[in-house]
């Protein structure tokens, strides 16, 4: 067992140290570190200037615990960066290479423990100031909606959304440069923390007159300025003109031609990326190798699989991999068609499961997703840098369970910090944190995806659906397009939320609803897979008895309900985990825990997020679901860092989730 450390605040240098809350304040803010880093600190501010080796770190913190000796290393970067090292701060933890650690500190800003000494008026006044605010941001609920969760979104002066290029002049079987140097300028401006860019899938659904009022389209993309211009066919090569608009007047604040006879295409996004940051104050970061020129035949292949990546269906999907194919081969020093062909890859088995097993790009999922990392791999080799490639690895280490989820999250919030503008990464950062029972501070990270992606099917109903499991109702209309909602009407995740509020009225017109439409989304059973009706008779007539039995209130009163729910899931009908959702929902608590246990050995990695949904709130009352979060490794998260999931802080829960754990786990 770890040592349990004191309670008592202190300073270092301009912070203020709160061990009881785990929080270090200094004049920008309010930061929450993990229990065991706020004891690291506490050792290297009780032993100020004194060397501690890596083995006493280890043994006082981390006690018998396996990783400790990782874990230190991970703590000591985290503190560097609360600290502010490097910022002028005067606080600077020195590495002793193969030694330990020593915190230095000027001896004129050392200072003692704060109960310990007298202090004037005046700093307690800051103190209490400080305090009324820290207190404040935890009972003011925030912008998000979401109370004492920081919202980890910086402000930016400029947010950029670029438009979709007109195409003039061009043969029809070449209109996809305009489309794909647009986007390869976005991907350029991305380089620059900051600044914000509308991603793509957003700015790109305008074109042509709809482009016309630039200040009503930028008010909708949330976006300060605007990227604008056209691809030109002339005498056999392109003329590519950039615009810069100011989105408040409408008025182009720079603006550039390029020839192609005179810049290489391949170098266009580049220049423009630069130029319009020059005009907005800011500047690319310099690359710290200098990039190969690709091959313009590799590089065409490669932005007409940029074009067909933008719509992801099962035939865009397979052609785009071919073309980044092509374009590798051609150009194997194209460290961004590497990493865009990894994430495609991966896309076949994230966006597309299930769908034509036989093809080429679908046999073998482990075959996949070794070429995917093959390919990640050899971007970063070329780019360190690459935000995909990186993000592409942390998905296939974490889907082939090579990281714990401690490991997980910290790889997670890695790729954040080197691309804190990019949608797919906060998507999948707040993914993560719903895995881990934090669904507040994902919300974060979601709002935050939508504001930079607010046209993204994906993260839209994402989004939708994690607000409706906060019940934070008033903002769905808000926040979320109004197809998407009409999307969500007829899913399982809306009959669930009916079920679990009790409201049945609500289940009984999404029953309606679902029997007009034929179709359940994602749909299992349809007019395509059902001309019949035979099947999705079967499995309407299922769900109006799983209705029926959360309306009476009585779980014993169709007993064959769950085994009929199973042979329909283990024919194909509707999803296990599905089947387990709609059995909790009800109140049949016994087998929705049952079905959950079964699904989770055979490793279903959607029960990760399914047991904090509204439907296994009731199950969530009983200690004994700690099994399930020993199973899916969950319980061994909580433990070694301290977070516990939101439901924990639920004060009608019979049990202390903490306490539960540990005797769940002495009685193995």
């Amino acid at each position: 067992m770890s040592l349990r450390r004191s309670k008592i605040s202190f300073e270092i240098g301009p912070f203020r140290i709160e061990p009881d809350s785990n929080t270090v304040i200094d004049p920008a803010g309010t930061t929450t570190i993990e229990p065991k880093i706020m004891m690291v600190l506490q050792m290297l501010a009780e032993r100020r200037g004194e060397v501690i080796t890596r083995q006493e770190f280890v043994d006082t913190v981390w006690s018998r615990e396996y990783g400790g000796d990782e874990s230190l290393t991970r703590a000591i970067s985290k503190l560097r960066k609360v600290l502010g090292e490097g910022r002028g701060e005067h606080v600077h933890i020195e590495t002793l290479p193969k030694i330990g650690y020593r915190l230095a500190l000027p001896d004129t800003t050392a200072q003692e423990p704060i109960r310990a000494r007298t202090r004037g008026r005046l700093l307690a006044w800051t103190v209490g100031l400080l305090a009324a605010a820290v207190l404040l941001k935890l009972l003011w609920p925030s912008s998000n909606g979401a109370p004492g969760v920081e919202n980890t979104s910086k402000p930016t002066e400029a947010v950029i959304a670029v438009l979709l290029f007109d195409a003039q002049g061009l043969p029809e079987e070449h209109a996809y440069l305009a489309e794909g140097l647009a986007d390869e300028i976005l991907s350029a401006l991305t380089l620059n923390r900051s600044v914000s860019v509308v991603s793509g899938n957003s700015s790109f659904r305008f074109r042509g007159e709809d482009k016309a009022d630039i200040v009503k389209l930028a008010d909708k993309l949330n976006a300060s300025h605007v990227v604008d211009g056209s691809v030109r066919g002339v005498a056999g090569s392109a003329r590519v003109s950039v615009h810069l608009i100011d989105a408040r007047s409408g008025h182009v604040d720079w603006s550039v031609v390029f020839n192609e006879t005179d810049t290489p295409i391949q170098a266009i996004p580049m220049q423009a990326a630069a130029g319009i940051l020059e005009a907005l104050g800011e500047s690319l970061p310099a690359p710290e190798t200098k990039r190969q020129a690709p091959n313009p035949l590799a590089y065409e292949a490669y932005l007409q699989a940029l074009v067909l990546l933008r719509a992801t269906t099962g035939e865009n999907l397979p052609n785009a991999i071919a073309y980044l194919e092509d374009a590798v081969e051609l150009e194997p020093g194209m460290s961004e068609a590497w990493a865009v062909l990894s994430m495609a890859r991966l896309n076949v088995l994230l966006v597309l499961p299930g769908k034509d097993e036989t093809g080429p790009h679908n046999r073998d999922p482990q075959s996949r997703m070794a070429k995917a990392r093959q390919e990640a791999r050899l971007a970063l080799a070329l780019d360190p840098d690459s935000i995909d490639a990186l993000l592409a690895l942390t998905i296939i280490d974490y889907r082939e369970r090579k990281l714990s989820l401690a490991e997980a999250e910290a790889a997670f919030r890695a790729v954040y910090e080197k691309a804190p503008n990019h949608p797919n990464v906060n998507l999948r950062l707040a993914m993560m944190l719903n895995e881990l029972g934090r669904d507040r501070e994902a919300l974060v990270y979601l709002q935050k995806a939508h504001e930079l992606d607010p046209f993204s099917i994906y993260t839209s109903r994402v989004y939708l659906q994690r607000l409706m499991h906060a019940r934070r109702l008033q903002e769905v209309e808000d926040k979320v397009r109004v197809d998407d909602y009409k999307f969500f009407e007829g899913t399982y995740s809306r009959l669930e939320w009916a079920l679990a509020e009790r409201d049945h009225a609500a289940a009984w017109q999404w029953l309606d609803y679902v029997r007009q439409t034929v179709t359940i989304s994602p749909h299992t059973v349809g007019p395509e897979t059902d001309p019949d009706g035979e099947n999705s008779n079967r499995l309407l007539s299922l769900l109006d008895r799983v209705i029926t039995v959360s309306e009476t209130g009585d779980p014993d009163s169709d007993p064959l309900l769950p085994s009929d729910m199973l042979a329909a899931a283990d024919e194909g009908l509707i999803l296990h985990t599905y089947v387990a959702m709609m059995l909790g929902a009800a109140g049949m608590n016994e087998p929705a825990f049952k079905l959950a246990n079964q699904r989770i050995e055979v490793d279903d990695r959607y029960f990760r997020q399914a047991l904090f949904r509204p439907a296994f709130r009731e199950i969530r009352t009983d200690p004994g679901v700690m099994e399930l979060f020993e199973m899916t490794t969950q319980l061994d998260y909580w433990l070694e860092t301290g977070f516990w999931p939101d439901f924990c802080n639920r004060p009608q829960l019979p049990y202390d989730c903490e306490e539960a754990a540990l005797r769940y786990r002495a009685s193995r």
